[in-house]
């Protein structure tokens, strides 16, 4: 492994990771706060719509600055995903993960120092953390589900020569579209990275007690869509009919170099 690509790497991700979270997590408590503290009600939808874009177009401005460094994954289920394909070895999937990781706390850690309080972080949970009450094989479900939805989108258009100038924005909204849908019943996740980083920080409940399950489930979904995608891209028919090409091609030339020889023993005979 190359140290300097593998330090520039590690960078890419953890700024990329950082600002990510900076940009959504600030946006999902600055959103609320001002518009309470100006005596007006905050409709939920309102709310999660706006959190859910902010990490979207956090992830698209991200992907499009550091994809030509690191793939821009943002997100340990990704980098998972992408590990389980063949794709990234395990070496690096272990130095993207810690950045990934340590990107997420950092960017909490900003938000908290700059609102100066710990008391909510926009963290994942379940139970009376959750605004629907999931029980945590609820969560699970829902957690796993998106996060399949999240890797298997970036497995097929990222890296493609056809997609490589929308990937970016197809990414981004694809993340928004998953925190559209998870934000009311576990407060979003399908990244570990974010829920790590927002549960290092915040005090107000026990987001820790509940992390394992914004670690596992991601990684789980990203682990059947990693299986899917191989099953779905395998194409035995195409291996086949190249394979007869090639012993087809082969014929052919066998028996130009017989005649080839042929010729040269009946000059020889001469």
């Amino acid at each position: 492994m190359n140290t300097v690509n593998t330090v520039k790497k590690f960078a890419a991700e953890f700024m990329g990771t950082m600002v990510m979270m900076f940009i959504g997590t600030a946006t999902a408590i600055s959103v609320n706060t001002m518009l309470s503290a100006n005596g007006v009600g905050v409709p939920m939808g309102f709310s999660v719509a706006a959190t859910a874009l902010a990490f979207g177009i956090g992830v698209t401005a991200m992907y499009y600055c550091f994809w030509h460094i690191s793939g821009a994954h943002l997100n340990p289920a990704v980098s998972f995903g992408l590990m389980l394909s063949g794709k990234l070895d395990p070496l690096s999937f272990a130095v993207y993960v810690v950045a990934q990781l340590g990107g997420g706390i950092a960017g909490a850690g900003l938000v908290a120092a700059v609102i100066g309080t710990r008391e909510t972080l926009f963290s994942s949970g379940y139970d009376t953390m959750s605004t629907f009450g999931l029980t945590m094989w609820q969560a699970v479900i829902v957690d796993a589900v998106l996060s399949f939805a999240l890797v298997m989108v970036y497995l097929n258009v990222s890296g493609k020569d056809d997609m490589t100038k929308p990937a970016g924005i197809i990414y981004g909204l694809t993340f928004a579209a998953v925190y559209l849908v998870e934000i009311p019943f576990t407060g979003g996740s399908s990244n570990p990275a974010k829920s790590v980083g927002a549960a290092i920080w915040q005090t107000n409940g026990d987001p820790l007690s509940q992390l394992w399950v914004f670690v596992a489930a991601p990684l789980l979904g990203a682990a059947i869509a990693a299986v899917v995608n191989m099953l779905l891209s395998y194409e035995p028919k195409q291996k086949e009919e190249k394979k007869e090409q090639e012993e087809n091609k082969e014929i052919p030339e066998a028996q130009e170099d017989s005649e080839i020889r042929e010729e040269e023993d009946g000059s020889a005979d001469i």
